[in-house]
């Protein structure tokens, strides 16, 4: 037969304090904390699960939209300006020429070009004098050097760091004569009085004498304008006829034919006279 036994006090003692240590051992999952409604906007039962919400493509690469006709055709134009290669006449040329200004009749095209030479400028392309007041005779001319002589030169180098260094020879001695070099024609002396003279001529009163404001008055009669007066022309008396009467004195006893009427030239046209002329408009 078994036997059983009553369980004592000690033993139910024992067992809970086994519950107990066995409950204070074991790991629990921690729960997470509790997701408030203002982080997120909505709380877990209105979320939408992984992979549920739709992907804006958002973090990476996105892909072009499909080009059109139009701007397919703009990039190939585009692309192909780019390779395209100008003529020389229309490439941008670089700026490589200046403007030698207060010379005379001394200073030739060698003399210039062994100046900026001997300065350590650089090549001297071409060299081209011109003459702006004066008589225009070069250095070799029998006729003799003035004062009113004045010219100015373009000289032309093979690259821009030559126009640099020859502009700081701006005021040098070259003859005798201090020269003047610069990058526009504007700014040569011969121009600048030029206009200064102009503006003085502008800014005088009109102090011509009457007769001379009245000349020029006459010379603006132009050809439409002439005037045409006719003059008497020789007169003919009645000559006589074969019976010694003259042939006004005659009378017909016929009738006069009656004739076609026939334009008679206007007198005015037969001995016209000029009364006046036209001239081209001069400065007195």
């Amino acid at each position: 037969m078994a036997r059983f036994r009553a369980p004592s006090d000690s033993s139910l003692a024992a067992q809970t304090n086994r519950r107990l240590a066995e409950a204070t051992l074991r790991t629990t999952p921690r729960q997470s904390a509790p997701v408030k409604q203002g982080e997120h906007g909505t709380d877990k039962a209105h979320d939408k699960g992984k992979g549920k919400a739709k992907d804006k493509g958002k973090g990476r690469a996105r892909t072009p939209p499909a080009m059109d006709i139009g701007n397919k055709e703009k990039l190939k134009m585009a692309m192909k300006h780019r390779n395209v290669v100008l003529p020389p006449n229309l490439r941008k040329r670089d700026w490589r020429h200046l403007y030698v200004g207060n010379l005379n009749r001394t200073h030739t095209q060698e003399l210039l070009t062994n100046f900026f030479q001997k300065n350590r400028c650089g090549k001297v392309m071409r060299v081209v004098i011109r003459i702006t007041a004066g008589v225009p005779a070069s250095a070799h001319s029998p006729l003799p050097s003035s004062p009113l002589d004045r010219m100015y030169a373009s000289v032309e180098f093979t690259d821009v760091f030559a126009v640099h260094r020859a502009l700081a020879l701006n005021g040098a001695f070259l003859n005798g004569v201090r020269i003047t070099v610069c990058l526009t024609a504007a700014e040569l002396p011969e121009v600048q009085d030029t206009v200064k003279q102009h503006m003085r001529s502008k800014a005088q009163p009109d102090d011509r004498p009457t007769l001379t404001r009245a000349v020029q008055a006459l010379k603006r009669i132009t050809i439409q304008r002439t005037q045409v007066a006719p003059t008497a022309g020789p007169s003919r008396a009645p000559q006589a006829g074969p019976s010694g009467t003259p042939q006004s004195a005659r009378t017909s006893r016929r009738s006069p034919r009656k004739s076609r009427a026939e334009p008679e030239e206007a007198a005015i046209l037969k001995n016209p006279q000029l009364m006046g002329v036209s001239f081209a408009q001069t400065i007195v």
